[in-house]
C-alpha cells in the first residue's frame, strides 16, 4: 500500500513547477516542502515576506537532505502576493515566469492561502 500523501518522485530531466500560494505555513508549507523534496521548482508565495523567507529556508534545508536533490536553492522561489489584488496575483505569476520559463515544465497551481 502506497502513502497516498507522499509527493510525486523526482524526475530531474523533466522538471515541474508549482506554485503555492499559503505557504509561509501550515499545509502550505507542508505541501510546498514535499514537493522541493522531490525535485519540483517551487513557488513560495504568502503575504508575509519573512514568514515565507523563512520556510523557503527551512523547506530548503529539509530538501538539501535528501538524496538526489540537485540544485535545492535554485529550484525554489519566494514571492509576497495577496491572492485577493489582480495585480498582485499577475505580479506573481510574471515573476514565477520569470524565475522557471526557460525550463521544460508542467505546472500546477495549488491554493492554500484563507
Amino acid at each position: 500500500m502506497s502513502d497516498s500523501t507522499a509527493a510525486p518522485a523526482a524526475d530531474h530531466s523533466n522538471p515541474r513547477v508549482a506554485l503555492i500560494t499559503g505557504a509561509a505555513r501550515g499545509i502550505g508549507l507542508a505541501s510546498a516542502s514535499a514537493l522541493l523534496a522531490a525535485g519540483w521548482c517551487v513557488v513560495f508565495s504568502g503575504r508575509d515576506g519573512t514568514a515565507l523567507k523563512a520556510a523557503v529556508q527551512q523547506a530548503t534545508a529539509h530538501a538539501a537532505a535528501h538524496p538526489g536533490s540537485l540544485d535545492v536553492a535554485q529550484r525554489a522561489l519566494a514571492v509576497v502576493a495577496d491572492v485577493t489584488n489582480e495585480a498582485s496575483v499577475a505580479a506573481l505569476f510574471a515573476s514565477s515566469c520569470v524565475k522557471f520559463l526557460t525550463r521544460k515544465v508542467r505546472t500546477p497551481y495549488r491554493h492554500d492561502a484563507g
